[in-house]
């Protein structure tokens, strides 16, 4: 900081000494300065631009220009350098809410995303799950395009702090909850007059925590896993097939009572009931082993592990209906190398509709829900919330696609 002809002198506050400044010849400046002002506002907590302004030798205006980008004209490198070196000096940085308070300030809307029964894993591994990726990669174009706002996958480390939830929602004018429903989740929403959008696969949620006393209020958009089983059955049986296998995933009831999958439980349900449905049809359920690891690409080398130890009943299937594509893809890689192809052999079918495996080969019938429908869906609901809280939760069933390889 450069102080032309400023007098050695002591500084005082409340006729309290504080300091002597120490003149340092090689940058010509007073290199306690700073650290004076800082001692000084911080016992009352008000360092801000007034601050910088008065340890940079500017006025207020122009370290909002600074701050902001918003000068007519370009700084001279000296004042450029000046501000920087007194925000340095006392470790400044905005405050959100500061800037948000600025009458020209234009606070974009934002969404949340939480992943219901995985919200505490890191970010990026939530976003690399193929489904939530296949779900958000279209939503976060359409709120963006649409809406003007922005989605933010939120991290939640525990959630059962309330403390934790008020300050991941702070920002948030929605949330988009998939799955799980967590009860400081709810009661904080319905606090604060937030609204969100369930989304899930089944017409049931999982929740988490106690939800006596607490008003769970929000639209519910939801399809039907076990319906998809059973229309890829009718698929395969309207093309004569009449021996089927079903490999679910690991995460079914039976092998994982306390926390199992309700998507995956409903297809398991749903592949029965097809088979009750069609006595001129035989069926066999096969299920990878729970080695406690839930990625969802794990579940590929698994699939390949079962049928090497099952061989016969792939064999012996005329059409093999897997938990979602990574299976599909793991059941098309092993009959292969068991001479048996694809499409000829055997028919195959997975479900999601998963971008990692529109090329792959070979192709498979897949089934998933519509997600330009759902997409349009969750739009249409931020709009609502936007406007109208008083209207009833709506609860709105999304149809789901059949996909064969032709169509793929």
């Amino acid at each position: 900081m450069i102080l032309h002809g400023a007098p050695e002198a002591e500084l005082s506050r409340g006729g309290v000494s504080l300091m002597k400044l120490v003149r340092d010849a090689s940058c010509e400046r007073y290199v306690n300065y700073g650290k004076i002002i800082k001692r000084m506002e911080a016992e009352t907590a008000k360092i801000n631009i007034n601050t910088i302004a008065r340890l940079a030798k500017v006025s207020t205006s122009t370290v909002s220009s600074f701050i902001n980008g918003t000068e007519v004209f370009p700084f001279s490198p000296e004042t450029r350098l000046r501000v920087k070196e007194a925000m340095r000096e006392l470790n400044y940085r905005p405050h959100i809410g500061g800037i948000l308070m600025r009458r020209s300030a234009q606070r974009r809307g934002k969404v949340g995303f939480v992943m219901g029964e995985d919200c505490c894993q890191p970010v990026l591994r939530t976003a690399a799950n193929p489904l939530v990726q296949r779900f958000l990669c279209d939503l976060e174009d359409a709120i963006n395009t649409r809406l003007n706002m922005s989605l933010e996958i939120l991290r939640i480390d525990g959630e059962d702090s309330r403390s934790v939830w008020n300050t991941q929602l702070l920002e948030l004018d929605c949330l988009i909850n998939f799955g799980q429903l967590n009860n400081l989740m709810c009661d904080t929403l319905f606090r604060r007059n937030l609204p969100m959008i369930e989304v899930y696969s089944t017409g049931e949620v999982r929740r988490h925590g106690d939800f006596s006393g607490i008003d769970a209020e929000f639209d519910f958009l939801f399809w039907r896993n076990d319906c998809q089983i059973e229309r890829l059955f009718e698929h395969f049986h309207a093309m004569g097939k009449r021996r089927f296998l079903f490999i679910s995933s690991c995460n079914i009831k039976a092998l994982r009572p306390d926390f199992y999958g309700y998507d995956a439980e409903m297809k398991l349900e749903g592949f029965k009931r097809a088979l009750v449905s069609h006595p001129d049809c035989s069926g066999r359920i096969l299920s990878a082993k729970n080695v406690n690891d839930f990625n969802m690409f794990r579940e590929f080398e698994l699939t390949r592990e079962l049928l090497r130890e099952n061989r016969d009943a792939l064999e012996a299937a005329e059409a093999v209906i897997c938990h979602n594509d990574i299976v599909a893809q793991g059941a098309a890689s092993i009959a292969m190398e068991f001479g048996l192809q694809p499409g000829r052999d055997l028919e195959l079918s997975g479900e999601g509709d998963f971008r990692e495996f529109q090329y792959w080969h070979p192709k498979i019938t897949t089934s998933s829900v519509d997600y330009a429908r759902l997409t349009d869906r969750i739009c249409e609901l931020i709009e609502l919330r936007r406007s109208d809280r008083k209207s009833p939760p709506r609860k709105i069933e999304i149809p789901t696609l059949l996909i064969t390889p032709g169509q793929a």
